[in-house]
């Protein structure tokens, strides 16, 4: 999991999670601008993060729910000009997927 705190650690861009346990994990690893969707509808979220940057990381979990949410919200990220970061959401399932992780809040 080195390699995941290296990413989160040097991680510029916004990070969005699920819940609260997936702040504190991406914290922990560094990662220092991570939000969390809270049960919040995902269009408000996406007009949020639009007002104060042009790319983020959605990093909701890897299971078929966390993908579904991911979708949906890239869709009004993308409306509201927002650049999802998608090659490194790849990137880091990869790597989670690898050790049998498909929840955020498992990795540490």
């Amino acid at each position: 999991m080195e390699e995941l705190k290296e990413i989160f650690s040097g991680l510029e861009t916004p990070v969005i999670v699920e819940g609260r346990s997936d702040v504190d994990v991406l914290e922990k690893m560094g990662a220092e601008r991570v939000f969390s969707l809270k049960g919040r509808p995902l269009y408000k979220v996406a007009l949020e993060i639009s007002k104060s940057y042009d790319s983020v990381l959605v990093l909701t979990d890897f299971d078929s729910e966390g993908i579904k949410i991911a979708r949906k919200l890239n869709v009004y990220l993308e409306r509201f000009g927002v650049v999802p970061n998608n090659s490194l959401r790849a990137k880091i399932k990869n790597i989670v997927t690898k050790e049998g992780i498909s929840q955020i809040e498992n990795i540490a």
